[in-house]
Protein backbone atom coordinates (compact mmCIF):
# COMPACT_ATOMS: atom_id res chain seq x y z
CA UNK A 1 0.00 0.00 0.00
CA UNK A 2 2.98 2.15 0.88
CA UNK A 3 6.02 3.06 -1.26
CA UNK A 4 9.08 4.66 -0.22
CA UNK A 5 11.27 7.37 -1.78
CA UNK A 6 14.25 9.23 -0.96
CA UNK A 7 13.84 13.23 -0.37
CA UNK A 8 15.78 15.86 -0.72
CA UNK A 9 15.09 18.16 2.25
CA UNK A 10 17.24 20.96 0.54
CA UNK A 11 15.31 21.21 -2.47
CA UNK A 12 11.81 20.38 -2.17
CA UNK A 13 9.56 22.89 -0.66
CA UNK A 14 5.89 21.70 -0.97
CA UNK A 15 5.22 19.92 1.67
CA UNK A 16 2.01 21.13 3.62
CA UNK A 17 2.96 22.67 7.11
CA UNK A 18 6.50 21.63 7.14
CA UNK A 19 7.92 23.70 10.21
CA UNK A 20 10.23 26.64 9.72
CA UNK A 21 13.23 25.07 10.88
CA UNK A 22 12.77 22.60 8.38
CA UNK A 23 12.34 24.83 5.07
CA UNK A 24 15.14 24.17 2.59
CA UNK A 25 16.92 27.04 2.86
CA UNK A 26 17.30 26.99 6.99
CA UNK A 27 18.24 23.59 6.86
CA UNK A 28 20.92 24.98 3.89
CA UNK A 29 21.84 27.42 6.56
CA UNK A 30 22.47 25.00 9.52
CA UNK A 31 24.74 22.52 6.93
CA UNK A 32 26.85 25.97 6.97
CA UNK A 33 27.00 26.81 10.35
CA UNK A 34 27.59 23.40 11.45
CA UNK A 35 30.76 23.68 9.08
CA UNK A 36 33.12 20.78 10.60
CA UNK A 37 30.44 18.29 10.22
CA UNK A 38 30.20 15.89 7.14
CA UNK A 39 26.43 15.03 6.41
CA UNK A 40 24.63 12.44 4.74
CA UNK A 41 21.28 12.77 3.49
CA UNK A 42 18.88 10.15 4.89
CA UNK A 43 15.20 11.60 4.56
CA UNK A 44 12.30 9.81 3.08
CA UNK A 45 8.77 9.86 1.65
CA UNK A 46 6.15 8.14 2.22
CA UNK A 47 3.67 7.78 -1.19
CA UNK A 48 0.63 6.24 -1.83
CA UNK A 49 -1.52 6.27 -4.96
CA UNK A 50 1.24 8.24 -6.09
CA UNK A 51 0.28 11.16 -3.23
CA UNK A 52 3.03 12.04 -0.61
CA UNK A 53 1.41 11.23 2.66
CA UNK A 54 5.00 11.60 4.91
CA UNK A 55 8.54 12.66 5.26
CA UNK A 56 11.22 12.34 7.56
CA UNK A 57 14.41 14.75 7.74
CA UNK A 58 17.11 12.73 8.68
CA UNK A 59 21.04 13.41 8.37
CA UNK A 60 23.84 11.08 9.43
CA UNK A 61 26.81 13.24 9.72
CA UNK A 62 30.38 12.89 11.08
CA UNK A 63 32.12 15.38 13.86
CA UNK A 64 35.86 14.15 14.80
CA UNK A 65 34.95 11.01 16.39
CA UNK A 66 31.46 11.75 17.24
CA UNK A 67 28.36 10.65 14.86
CA UNK A 68 25.08 12.20 14.90
CA UNK A 69 21.80 11.30 13.32
CA UNK A 70 19.72 14.39 13.47
CA UNK A 71 18.52 16.81 10.62
CA UNK A 72 21.39 18.97 9.50
CA UNK A 73 22.31 19.64 13.12
CA UNK A 74 18.31 20.40 13.88
CA UNK A 75 16.63 17.59 15.78
CA UNK A 76 15.51 15.45 13.17
CA UNK A 77 11.60 15.76 12.00
CA UNK A 78 8.88 13.39 11.07
CA UNK A 79 5.79 14.58 9.73
CA UNK A 80 2.29 14.37 8.34
CA UNK A 81 0.22 17.03 7.21
CA UNK A 82 -3.10 17.25 8.68
CA UNK A 83 -5.18 16.09 6.17
CA UNK A 84 -4.46 12.79 4.43
CA UNK A 85 -7.13 10.42 2.82
CA UNK A 86 -5.39 7.08 4.57
CA UNK A 87 -5.93 6.08 7.76
CA UNK A 88 -3.29 7.97 9.87
CA UNK A 89 -3.15 5.04 12.53
CA UNK A 90 -1.93 2.86 9.72
CA UNK A 91 0.55 4.86 7.89
CA UNK A 92 2.03 6.38 11.44
CA UNK A 93 2.69 2.37 12.40
CA UNK A 94 4.28 1.90 8.70
CA UNK A 95 6.60 5.30 9.37
CA UNK A 96 7.51 4.53 12.72
CA UNK A 97 9.00 0.89 11.64
CA UNK A 98 10.95 2.43 9.14
CA UNK A 99 12.82 5.00 11.47
CA UNK A 100 13.12 2.67 14.36
CA UNK A 101 15.06 0.23 11.60
CA UNK A 102 17.77 3.29 10.83
CA UNK A 103 17.53 4.26 14.89
CA UNK A 104 18.02 0.78 15.40
CA UNK A 105 21.00 0.57 12.85
CA UNK A 106 23.14 3.79 14.93
CA UNK A 107 23.44 2.19 18.58
CA UNK A 108 26.57 4.38 18.75
CA UNK A 109 25.08 8.27 17.65
CA UNK A 110 24.09 10.81 19.13
CA UNK A 111 20.34 11.12 18.16
CA UNK A 112 17.89 14.12 17.96
CA UNK A 113 14.27 14.09 17.76
CA UNK A 114 11.58 16.63 17.70
CA UNK A 115 8.20 15.58 19.04
CA UNK A 116 5.99 17.61 17.61
CA UNK A 117 2.63 16.55 19.47
CA UNK A 118 2.76 19.01 22.53
CA UNK A 119 -0.08 16.88 23.69
CA UNK A 120 1.60 13.33 23.74
CA UNK A 121 4.98 11.42 23.54
CA UNK A 122 4.77 9.97 19.98
CA UNK A 123 6.01 6.22 19.45
CA UNK A 124 9.55 7.63 17.85
CA UNK A 125 10.01 9.75 21.52
CA UNK A 126 8.87 6.26 23.20
CA UNK A 127 11.54 4.48 21.33
CA UNK A 128 14.52 6.23 22.20
CA UNK A 129 13.34 7.05 25.72
CA UNK A 130 13.21 3.33 26.13
CA UNK A 131 16.50 3.07 25.46
CA UNK A 132 18.22 5.50 27.21
CA UNK A 133 17.32 8.98 25.86
CA UNK A 134 16.25 12.41 28.12
CA UNK A 135 13.32 14.48 26.98
CA UNK A 136 13.77 18.07 26.82
CA UNK A 137 10.71 20.90 26.91
CA UNK A 138 11.36 24.12 25.56
CA UNK A 139 8.96 26.86 26.38
CA UNK A 140 7.97 29.48 23.80
CA UNK A 141 5.85 32.33 23.65
CA UNK A 142 3.65 31.91 20.45
CA UNK A 143 1.36 35.09 18.99
CA UNK A 144 -2.43 34.11 17.58
CA UNK A 145 -2.44 36.41 14.74
CA UNK A 146 -5.89 35.56 14.10
CA UNK A 147 -6.88 38.87 16.07
CA UNK A 148 -6.38 42.65 14.95
CA UNK A 149 -3.58 44.83 15.01
CA UNK A 150 -5.28 46.60 18.11
CA UNK A 151 -5.94 43.53 20.59
CA UNK A 152 -2.30 42.91 19.46
CA UNK A 153 -1.06 45.71 20.72
CA UNK A 154 -2.98 45.87 23.56
CA UNK A 155 -1.83 42.51 24.86
CA UNK A 156 1.78 43.75 25.12
CA UNK A 157 3.49 44.68 28.26
CA UNK A 158 2.00 47.56 29.96
CA UNK A 159 5.81 49.24 29.46
CA UNK A 160 6.31 48.46 25.98
CA UNK A 161 2.96 50.25 24.91
CA UNK A 162 4.61 53.69 25.36
CA UNK A 163 7.95 52.99 24.32
CA UNK A 164 6.62 51.55 20.92
CA UNK A 165 4.37 54.22 20.56
CA UNK A 166 6.83 56.63 20.95
CA UNK A 167 10.29 55.27 19.23
CA UNK A 168 8.23 53.08 16.34
CA UNK A 169 8.36 56.97 14.35
CA UNK A 170 12.03 57.65 15.36
CA UNK A 171 13.52 54.49 14.17
CA UNK A 172 10.63 54.14 11.50
CA UNK A 173 11.26 50.46 11.19
CA UNK A 174 11.28 48.64 7.57
CA UNK A 175 10.28 44.91 6.52
CA UNK A 176 12.78 43.59 3.62
CA UNK A 177 11.63 40.96 1.87
CA UNK A 178 11.93 38.81 -1.22
CA UNK A 179 10.63 41.64 -2.81
CA UNK A 180 12.93 44.48 -1.88
CA UNK A 181 15.57 43.19 0.15
CA UNK A 182 19.36 43.24 -1.54
CA UNK A 183 22.73 41.94 -0.73
CA UNK A 184 23.89 45.11 0.57
CA UNK A 185 20.68 45.18 3.41
CA UNK A 186 22.11 41.23 4.03
CA UNK A 187 25.64 43.06 4.83
CA UNK A 188 24.71 45.96 6.68
CA UNK A 189 23.34 43.36 9.14
CA UNK A 190 26.54 41.77 9.22
CA UNK A 191 28.65 44.75 9.88
CA UNK A 192 26.12 45.94 12.63
CA UNK A 193 26.06 42.32 14.30
CA UNK A 194 30.10 41.86 13.94
CA UNK A 195 30.35 45.45 15.54
CA UNK A 196 27.99 44.64 18.34
CA UNK A 197 29.59 40.89 18.91
CA UNK A 198 32.66 42.45 18.71
CA UNK A 199 33.89 39.62 16.58
CA UNK A 200 32.87 37.37 13.38
CA UNK A 201 30.83 34.41 14.76
CA UNK A 202 29.73 32.74 11.77
CA UNK A 203 30.94 32.65 8.38
CA UNK A 204 30.03 34.65 5.43
CA UNK A 205 28.43 31.78 3.54
CA UNK A 206 25.77 31.48 6.29
CA UNK A 207 24.74 34.96 5.68
CA UNK A 208 24.58 33.92 1.46
CA UNK A 209 22.30 31.27 2.78
CA UNK A 210 19.93 33.78 4.87
CA UNK A 211 19.87 35.99 1.82
CA UNK A 212 18.75 32.72 -0.39
CA UNK A 213 16.35 32.26 2.19
CA UNK A 214 14.48 35.88 1.65
CA UNK A 215 14.76 35.43 -1.94
CA UNK A 216 12.62 32.61 -1.44
CA UNK A 217 10.21 33.70 1.01
CA UNK A 218 11.36 32.04 3.65
CA UNK A 219 12.42 34.97 5.74
CA UNK A 220 12.46 38.52 5.70
CA UNK A 221 14.65 40.80 8.31
CA UNK A 222 13.51 44.24 9.88
CA UNK A 223 15.87 47.55 9.55
CA UNK A 224 15.65 49.84 12.19
CA UNK A 225 17.95 53.38 11.40
CA UNK A 226 18.99 56.68 13.03
CA UNK A 227 19.88 59.77 11.04
CA UNK A 228 20.59 57.27 7.98
CA UNK A 229 22.78 54.91 10.51
CA UNK A 230 21.58 50.73 10.63
CA UNK A 231 21.34 50.49 14.38
CA UNK A 232 18.99 47.30 14.58
CA UNK A 233 18.48 44.53 12.46
CA UNK A 234 16.16 41.49 13.09
CA UNK A 235 16.15 37.96 10.99
CA UNK A 236 12.74 36.44 10.97
CA UNK A 237 12.28 32.98 9.56
CA UNK A 238 8.71 32.21 8.19
CA UNK A 239 6.66 29.21 6.93
CA UNK A 240 3.46 29.21 5.25
CA UNK A 241 1.83 29.31 8.83
CA UNK A 242 4.10 30.93 11.65
CA UNK A 243 7.21 33.12 11.85
CA UNK A 244 9.73 33.06 14.51
CA UNK A 245 12.27 35.37 15.67
CA UNK A 246 15.60 34.02 14.12
CA UNK A 247 18.32 36.63 15.00
CA UNK A 248 19.29 40.04 15.50
CA UNK A 249 22.07 42.99 16.17
CA UNK A 250 21.09 46.27 18.07
CA UNK A 251 23.26 49.04 18.67
CA UNK A 252 24.71 48.75 22.35
CA UNK A 253 25.57 52.35 22.47
CA UNK A 254 21.93 53.67 22.32
CA UNK A 255 20.43 51.67 25.17
CA UNK A 256 17.89 52.32 26.72
CA UNK A 257 16.30 53.57 23.36
CA UNK A 258 14.10 50.33 22.66
CA UNK A 259 15.39 49.07 19.33
CA UNK A 260 14.73 45.48 19.87
CA UNK A 261 11.05 46.34 20.96
CA UNK A 262 10.36 48.26 17.98
CA UNK A 263 12.05 45.92 15.64
CA UNK A 264 10.19 42.86 17.32
CA UNK A 265 7.07 44.92 17.23
CA UNK A 266 7.17 45.55 13.37
CA UNK A 267 8.13 41.80 12.78
CA UNK A 268 5.04 40.61 14.19
CA UNK A 269 3.02 42.90 12.54
CA UNK A 270 4.66 42.00 9.21
CA UNK A 271 3.60 38.48 9.60
CA UNK A 272 0.15 39.57 10.53
CA UNK A 273 0.02 41.55 7.30
CA UNK A 274 1.85 38.37 5.21
CA UNK A 275 -1.51 36.60 6.42
CA UNK A 276 0.72 34.04 8.69
CA UNK A 277 -1.42 32.03 11.85
CA UNK A 278 1.49 32.54 14.82
CA UNK A 279 4.03 34.14 15.64
CA UNK A 280 6.54 32.00 17.62
CA UNK A 281 8.92 34.65 19.70
CA UNK A 282 10.65 32.38 21.11
CA UNK A 283 12.24 30.56 24.06
CA UNK A 284 11.73 31.54 27.68
CA UNK A 285 12.84 30.82 30.69
CA UNK A 286 11.12 30.48 34.49
CA UNK A 287 12.85 31.09 37.50
CA UNK A 288 13.55 27.23 38.59
CA UNK A 289 15.17 27.08 35.51
CA UNK A 290 18.21 29.17 36.46
CA UNK A 291 20.78 26.69 37.84
CA UNK A 292 21.07 25.42 34.25
CA UNK A 293 20.09 28.93 32.21
CA UNK A 294 22.05 31.81 32.60
CA UNK A 295 21.45 35.64 33.65
CA UNK A 296 21.03 36.62 30.49
CA UNK A 297 19.48 34.24 28.67
CA UNK A 298 16.25 34.75 31.56
CA UNK A 299 16.08 38.15 30.85
CA UNK A 300 16.01 37.75 27.05
CA UNK A 301 12.74 35.34 27.61
CA UNK A 302 12.01 38.00 30.10
CA UNK A 303 12.15 40.42 27.51
CA UNK A 304 9.98 38.18 24.69
CA UNK A 305 6.91 37.07 26.40
CA UNK A 306 6.61 41.01 26.98
CA UNK A 307 5.04 40.47 23.52
CA UNK A 308 2.06 38.45 24.32
CA UNK A 309 0.95 35.18 23.50
CA UNK A 310 0.69 31.50 25.17
CA UNK A 311 3.02 29.90 26.31
CA UNK A 312 3.79 26.70 24.34
CA UNK A 313 5.95 23.31 24.96
CA UNK A 314 8.26 21.93 22.26
CA UNK A 315 9.51 18.51 22.94
CA UNK A 316 12.93 17.28 22.26
CA UNK A 317 14.56 13.76 22.96
CA UNK A 318 18.12 13.22 23.23
CA UNK A 319 20.14 10.03 22.82
CA UNK A 320 23.34 9.83 23.94
CA UNK A 321 25.82 6.76 23.53
CA UNK A 322 27.50 5.33 26.48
Amino acid sequence: MFEVKDYDPLEENDIEGLPYLYQPGHLRYSREYYVNRVFENKSFSVYSNKKRLAVCIMTESFEQDQKFLDAYGAPFLYWLPEAMDVGREQLDAYCTQLISEIIDKHPDSHISYHNRNAAEIDKISELLLKKGGSILCNWHSVIDLAVDISTLKRNLRSSYKSLINKYLPILNPTCLDDKNCTWDDVLAFRKLHMEEAGRETRSIKTWEEQFHQIQSGEAYIIHSRLNGELVGASFILKSKEECCYGVGAYKRSLFPMPISHVNLWKAIVCAKEISCRYFDVGQIHFPYMKPTVSEKEYNIGFFKSGFGGKIIPRFYVHFVPT
